[in-house]
């Protein structure tokens, strides 16, 4: 499919007091698992985020 996902990861997580993104379920981040979902389906991923520095390892187009 000739599209892209768009995650959105900006929030502040004052409830969770953690990056919710970075948050393991079976050994990997949530936002891992999300963008392994994502890669399967379109063709780019796109994250929008507060601090892009956090995100810099993954392979995906990072936005703030």
């Amino acid at each position: 499919m000739n599209a892209s996902g768009v995650v959105l990861a900006g929030g502040r997580s004052t409830r969770m007091k953690f990056n919710k993104a970075f948050a393991e379920i079976g050994g990997k981040s949530s936002l891992q698992i999300i963008l392994d979902k994502f890669n399967t389906v379109f063709s780019e991923t796109i994250i929008i985020c507060n601090d892009p520095e956090l995100y810099a390892e993954m392979n995906d187009k990072i936005y703030t």
